[in-house]
């Protein structure tokens, strides 16, 4: 069954992708011009405060370039690392885990792709704590500098922070998104303590971790996914 789930997940997440109309929504025109010009201000129509765009870290910014090219290039970028997501998430795992990361992954793919990669690194996060935290660093701007950086690898400016704290629109985001944020991130650190502490993927060497993968097996060959 876990084939049709994945060619039925995928398919439904691509065929919205295409037909829902949001290359043209504020979201993506956002993001494209965020890309272009990173941490730019923006005066809103009418006056009002400022706003700063993409208020996140230079990695969040240099994973995300395909972006300044459009909506549907940047999109068909997403998806293929979706497709390899799903497998890796399905494979070796119980249903209950396969429905959890499911729902949050149409979420995060259709609805908000400026998270899509925060996501998919705190799903890591059942394999190491370590992803838990780098999580964190990537969707915070958690170095400034005084003076102008590479296009491609920004650093934020001093008046990233300031506008973080006293953001007026920060007050009008859903506070689902941020809910089920926090749900995802919290629920996969919890099942790395679970299950996988003794033996994470960060303990053991890079070129076993797709035989772990693979079995779904400790180093000790006792299988913990049948937890999940």
């Amino acid at each position: 069954m876990k084939l049709p789930a994945f060619l039925g997940l995928e398919s439904g997440k691509y065929v919205m992708m295409l037909f829902c109309g949001c290359q043209i929504n504020e979201l993506n025109n956002w993001m494209s011009q965020a890309i272009r010009t990173p941490y730019y201000w923006r005066i809103p129509t009418g006056g009002g405060p400022e706003f700063v765009a993409g208020p996140y870290s230079p990695i969040w910014y240099l994973i995300n370039q395909p972006a300044q090219w459009g909506y549907f290039v940047w999109m068909h970028y997403l998806f293929a690392f979706d497709i390899g997501f799903t497998i890796l998430n399905y494979w070796g795992h119980r249903w209950p885990f396969i429905i959890f990361y499911s729902a949050n992954s149409i979420y995060f793919f259709d609805t908000n792709p400026v998270d899509f990669w925060l996501f998919n690194m705190m799903m890591l996060a059942i394999y190491s704590w370590k992803w838990s935290l780098f999580s964190i660093l990537f969707k915070i701007p958690w170095m400034t500098l005084p003076f102008a950086t590479p296009r491609w690898f920004p650093f934020p400016p001093s008046y990233v922070w300031p506008f973080i704290f006293s953001d007026p629109y920060g007050y009008h985001e859903s506070p689902l998104r941020w809910a089920q944020i926090g749900a995802v991130w919290f629920t996969t650190l919890i099942i790395y303590l679970a299950v996988y502490r003794k033996h994470s993927i960060g303990t053991i060497p890079l070129y076993r971790l797709w035989y772990r993968i693979r079995d779904g097996k400790k180093p000790d060959g006792k299988d913990d996914r049948r937890y999940l």
